[in-house]
C-alpha cells in the first residue's frame, strides 16, 4: 500500500499523542480507574502502531507478522474497555464483574489462535497479498469460527457502550457531561472501525486509525480536566455521595443549599431552595452553625416524607480552598433508633420501677434544672409532699402485694388530678411529692384537697373485701430567687409533720415567716 505523505504524517502525530496521553495518565494511576484507562491507550497504542507498520513494510511475512501483531491490541481491546466501564459505573453485581475475566480469557484464545492459525485453520482459512491501486496489502479470509470470534468481540464493545449509556442517563447534570465525553471517546473509534469503507467511499479520504482513536482521546481527556474526570469530586459524587446512605447537603457560604444527594432528597421530599428556607425558619441553629461555619455536631428532628418523623444527627464539615472558605458539607445520618434507646435508658435511670413516675434523685434534679433556670422572683413554686396514713396497716392486713398496689393507684390519681405541668415523683415508700410551677398557696391547697378527696373516696378491693385510705399532705409555695429542692422539701415536710400530728386525713400548709 503506497501510503501518501499526509497519512504517514497523521499516523505518527497520533501515535506520539496517544503515548503521551499514556504519560499523563500515568502520572494520577492512583486514581480510580487510571490503571484501566492506561491498559486502554496501550492497547491502542499496540494496535495502531501494528497496524501502521504493516502499512509500510513490503514482504508477505513481514506484513502478516505485523497484522498478527496488531491483533494483540485490537483484540485485548474490547475486554479492556468494558474492564474500564465495570469500575467507571462501579457496577455491583457479581455477574457482570466475572465477565471482565471472561472476556480477557476469551480474547487471549483469539489472540493465541490468530498466531498459531498455520498449524490448524481454526481462525483463518488463508491470508494472501494481492495488489490494488494502492499497492500490495493482506487479504483475511476467515473461517466461520473467526468470524464468531470477531463478532463477539463487537458485542463486548457494545456491552460497555450500552452501560456507560445507561449509566450517563442515571448521573447528575455536572457528572452527565462528563459521562458523555467518555461515551462519545469510545464511540468514536469503534464507529469508524467498522464504518471505514463507507467512510471512505463518501469523502473519498482514508483517515488513519490512530487519528480516529486520538479523537476519542482528545474527548476523554477534555473530561480528565474540565470536569476532573480522573479525581475524586466527580467520581465520588456520583458513586460515593449519591450511593451512600446518609443525607450530604452541600452550602455556600451563605448558608444556601448548592447541591444534595439522593438520601438527603429523600428525607425532604423538595427542592433545593425550599430546603435553604425550611432550614432557615425551622432550624436556627442549624442555620447559624452553617453561618459560623466551624466543624461541629447537632442533632434535628425532621418530619422526612417517606418515613414520618425521625431523629438525624447532622454533622457540619466547613470546605476551604487556600483559606477562602466553599461554605460547608452537612452530613445527615438517622440516628432515630439511637436517641429512642437512649431516651427509653435515660427514662429507666429517672422512674421508679413501679409507679413509673420519676424517682427521688431524677425528681430533685429537674425541680432544680426549673428553678434554675426560671429565677424569676415574682414565679411562685409550690411543693406538695404526700403521705399514706397507717400504710403500714395496709401492709400487715392485707400483704405488701396489695400495699404495691394502693401505691400505684394513688400514684395514678395524683396524676389524674395534677396539672399537665406539673412534675410527680417518689420519694421512697408510700411518700410522694409534685412540683407545682407558677402556683400560689390558694392554688396548691386546692390541688392538694383535690388529690385527698379523691383518693379518701376511692374504693379498694381485695378479693371480696373493700378498704379506704386517706392522705396526708404538706405544702409549701416560695417565691425566692435562689431557693432550692432541699430548701422546699424541708418545709413541706415540716407541714406534712404537722398534718400527721393533727391526726392525718388533712393538708397542712408552711407559713413563711
Amino acid at each position: 500500500m503506497n501510503q501518501s505523505y499526509g497519512y504517514i504524517s497523521a499516523n505518527i502525530l497520533s501515535l506520539i499523542m496517544i503515548a503521551v496521553t499514556i504519560i499523563i495518565v500515568y502520572k494520577r494511576n492512583q486514581t480510580k480507574g487510571a490503571k484501566n484507562l492506561i491498559l486502554i491507550l496501550s492497547l491502542i497504542l499496540i494496535g495502531n502502531f501494528c497496524t501502521f507498520m504493516e502499512g509500510n513494510v513490503l514482504s508477505f511475512e513481514a506484513k502478516h507478522l505485523w497484522r498478527n501483531l496488531s491483533q494483540i491490541g485490537l483484540f485485548l481491546l474490547p475486554s479492556s474497555i468494558y474492564a474500564f466501564t465495570i469500575v467507571y459505573t462501579n457496577e455491583k453485581k457479581a455477574f457482570f464483574k466475572k465477565l471482565v475475566f471472561v472476556n480477557f480469557i476469551f480474547a487471549i484464545v483469539s489472540v493465541l489462535l490468530i498466531f498459531t492459525n498455520d498449524f490448524h485453520h481454526i481462525m483463518r482459512t488463508s491470508v494472501e497479498l494481492i495488489e490494488g491501486s494502492n499497492g500490495f496489502s493482506l487479504k483475511v479470509h476467515q473461517t466461520l469460527i473467526g468470524k464468531v470470534f470477531v463478532t463477539l468481540n463487537t458485542l463486548i464493545s457494545l456491552i460497555s457502550l450500552i452501560k456507560i449509556w445507561i449509566f450517563m442517563k442515571t448521573r447528575s447534570k455536572n457528572m452527565k457531561n462528563q459521562v458523555r465525553l467518555v461515551f462519545i471517546g469510545f464511540l468514536i473509534p469503534i464507529a469508524y472501525t467498522y464504518g471505514k469503507s463507507a467512510i471512505v467511499k463518501i469523502t473519498g479520504f482514508i483517515i488513519p486509525g490512530s487519528t480516529s482513536f486520538l479523537i476519542g482521546i482528545v474527548l476523554i481527556l477534555i473530561g480528565m480536566y474540565k470536569y476532573d474526570f480522573m479525581t475524586i469530586s466527580p467520581i465520588a459524587r456520583d458513586w460515593v455521595i449519591d450511593e451512600i446512605k446518609m443525607g450530604m447537603l452541600f452550602f455556600d457560604p451563605d448558608g444556601n443549599i448548592v447541591d444534595t444527594n439522593k438520601s438527603a432528597q429523600q428525607i425532604f421530599g423538595m427542592e433545593n431552595k425550599e430546603i435553604t428556607e425550611k432550614i432557615k425558619n425551622k432550624y436556627p441553629i442549624w442555620q447559624q452553625k452553617l453561618i459560623d461555619r466551624e466543624d461541629t455536631t447537632i442533632e434535628v428532628g425532621i418530619e422526612t416524607k417517606l418515613r414520618g418523623y425521625r431523629n438525624y444527627g447532622i454533622t457540619i464539615h466547613p470546605l476551604k480552598n487556600k483559606e477562602k472558605s466553599l461554605g460547608t458539607v452537612n452530613l445527615m445520618q438517622d440516628i432515630t433508633n439511637e436517641v429512642n434507646e437512649r431516651a427509653r435508658l435515660i427514662d429507666k435511670s429517672e422512674k421508679d420501677s413501679m409507679t413509673q413516675i420519676y424517682n427521688k434523685i431524677a425528681f430533685k434534679r429537674k425541680v432544680n434544672e426549673i428553678l434554675t433556670t426560671n429565677n424569676d422572683e415574682y414565679i411562685k413554686y409550690s411543693l406538695l409532699i404526700i403521705d399514706i396514713d397507717n400504710f403500714k396497716a395496709v401492709n400487715d392486713t392485707y400483704g405488701h402485694k396489695v400495699g404495691d398496689d394502693v401505691i400505684i393507684e394513688v400514684v395514678k390519681l395524683a396524676n389524674l388530678l395534677s396539672r399537665e405541668e406539673d412534675l410527680v415523683g417518689r420519694l421512697g415508700g408510700d411518700e410522694f411529692a409534685i412540683f407545682l410551677l407558677n402556683c400560689d398557696e390558694t392554688l396548691n391547697e386546692i390541688i392538694a384537697n383535690r388529690i385527698q378527696k379523691s383518693v379518701a373516696e376511692h374504693k379498694f378491693m381485695i378479693d371480696d373485701n373493700e378498704f379506704y385510705i386517706s392522705l396526708s399532705i404538706g405544702g409549701i409555695t416560695d417565691h425566692s430567687a435562689t431557693i432550692r429542692f432541699d430548701d422546699l422539701y424541708v418545709k413541706a415536710d415540716k407541714a406534712l409533720y404537722t398534718a400527721k400530728k393533727l391526726g392525718g386525713k388533712r393538708f397542712a400548709q408552711y407559713k413563711n415567716r
